[in-house]
């Protein structure tokens, strides 16, 4: 039977805002940690319940779609919207599950983690969808790990433009950017945020650094080809960590810093030649989102302001 639409955006809500209270910290990279099963359970019945939600939106809006507000959302977009939502909550379940009965301890954390982050980024553009279709204005929430999230980012960024700057290095360069990384990521792991990084990303980043610690001990004759390669997985490694751009709590931060800044600069009448050190700064943790702003981005110093209206502005929109 079709619910309503009041109904299912309650539903909706209240998983989303159970999501947002499950976080798995876990310590040190040592095997000497527990994982409470309840927390382990609670994520996998707040996953089945989800499911089952969306589930009845798909239903409802293929079946009896409710009346709609001011929307030009067509129901069927809603509804398949919602099946694609479903498919990913199952299979993020089953793969919990699995490592769960696996007694897989490193895997069920990361599991765990990667399922409330993925779970909630998913519900959140379903509400949106459910809230716009009744002609709702969207929820803004306050997310209690804003700060965790840009701290986080912060670091990758900093990985990143790193990669950016050091091109595709060879011979002792390379040997030297192996050494810069290997310990950038000795002191990220000795840093008290690291532990609310996401429990994939800590074993990719462990990964990574014993594969760089092992092939800076070998012989300089080995170090051509399996050199580069390395280099290229390493990129990518920190191309990937740049998805923490998705995050709905990083989007709606980052909406509100590109509004702010176009709104001081280019209201001016008198537009300072350069960027305040200050403003570039901040834009540094918009790197990866805009192409043209990466390549004003990679220099410590700030370019002149002129040069950051258009792809300010472009960002701008895509932020909307």
């Amino acid at each position: 039977m079709p619910a309503s639409l009041d109904a299912l955006l309650q539903r909706l809500t209240e998983h989303i805002e159970g999501g947002q209270k499950l976080k798995i910290i876990v310590p040190q990279d040592t095997g000497f940690f527990t994982l409470d099963p309840e927390l382990v359970e609670g994520i996998l019945v707040l996953l089945n319940a989800t499911v089952a939600t969306m589930r009845q939106v798909t239903e409802t809006f293929e079946e009896a779609a409710p009346e709609r507000g001011a929307s030009t959302l067509a129901p069927q977009e809603v509804a398949d919207l919602a099946f694609v939502c479903r498919t990913e909550l199952v299979e993020l379940e089953k793969s919990l599950r699995q490592a769960s009965e696996a007694k897989n301890l490193w895997k069920t954390a990361a599991e765990a983690d990667r399922a409330v982050a993925r779970a909630i980024r998913a519900m959140i553009p379903i509400e949106s969808s459910l809230r716009e279709y009744a002609g709702l204005d969207p929820i803004e929430r306050t997310w209690f790990d804003l700060d965790d999230a840009l701290a986080i980012r912060r670091r990758f960024v900093d990985f990143w433009l790193e990669c950016k700057r050091r091109g595709n290095p060879e011979g002792p360069d390379l040997k030297t950017a192996f050494q810069v990384f290997s310990q950038g990521i000795a002191d990220l792991r000795q840093d008290a945020l690291y532990p609310y990084l996401r429990i994939d990303d800590r074993l990719q980043i462990r990964s990574l650094q014993k594969r760089i610690l092992a092939h800076m001990e070998k012989d300089p004759e080995s170090r051509g080809l399996e050199g580069r390669r390395l280099w290229q997985d390493l990129v990518g490694f920190f191309d990937l960590l740049m998805h923490i751009q998705r995050r709905e709590e990083l989007r709606e931060h980052d909406r509100l810093l590109v509004g702010r800044v176009c709104r001081l600069l280019f209201d001016l009448k008198h537009l300072p030649e350069h960027l305040p050190q200050e403003t570039h700064e901040q834009l540094r943790s918009l790197a990866s989102l805009e192409p043209t702003l990466d390549v004003l981005l990679l220099p410590d110093q700030p370019a002149r302001s002129a040069d950051y209206r258009q792809p300010l502005e472009t960002l701008r929109a895509k932020l909307v």
